[in-house]
């Protein structure tokens, strides 16, 4: 019991000076940082309108609009909990009109600022969930050591080169693009929207 005890008492308190320290300095210049580049996309998407290369009065520019001020608020709560009830919880074959109608009508400098801004999303979920990210990834790659099948391992090795790049599967993307119109938008402004 005491060599137990000696083994988990320093792994404890190095696990909580080190949440102390991702929680107090590191997650806060994450957050500025993807903070910041929602914002430049937002201003960005003001400058275009600004300098007449799109119409602000457009279906597309206020919904990007929209979206991009919606995710600078409801930044802290992006977490990959949420994404993962997100996904439990809502139909992601059903897609969402108001997607659909900026897809079609959106400039494709437009959709350029949307797919960056979804890319900032998954790391807005990254730095809000470290410790879900990185103990789901780890057992992923424990649990292919543990059955000798070299294709889990490969896949938990693949996965996690995933994550820390970003480029996440099609699939992957299309739920984050859904979690982006559907969820931020709902809980973040409910009827100051309409």
């Amino acid at each position: 019991m005491i060599d137990i005890l000696s083994y988990l008492v320093p792994l404890f308190l190095g696990w909580g000076l080190l949440s102390i320290l991702y929680w107090s300095l590191a997650r806060r210049l994450f957050h500025d940082v993807i903070l910041f580049r929602i914002f430049q996309k937002r201003d960005q998407l003001r400058s275009l309108a600004i300098e007449g290369r799109i119409d602000a009065k457009s279906y597309a520019y206020d919904f990007l609009e929209r979206r991009l001020c919606q995710t600078a608020y409801a930044s802290p709560k992006i977490t990959i909990c949420n994404f993962i009830r997100f996904c439990l919880s809502y139909d992601s074959r059903t897609p969402s009109p108001d997607l659909d109608k900026f897809l079609e009508e959106a400039p494709d400098n437009l959709k350029k600022i949307w797919a960056l801004a979804i890319d900032d999303v998954k790391w807005m979920m990254l730095a809000n969930s470290p410790i879900f990210a990185v103990v789901g990834f780890i057992w992923l790659i424990i649990e292919g050591l543990r059955e000798l099948a070299i294709d889990q391992v490969r896949l938990g090795i693949t996965i996690l080169k995933t994550i820390v790049s970003m480029g996440l599967h099609r699939t992957a993307t299309d739920e984050v693009k859904h979690f982006f119109e559907m969820k931020i938008f709902q809980t973040s402004c409910g009827d100051r929207a309409a």
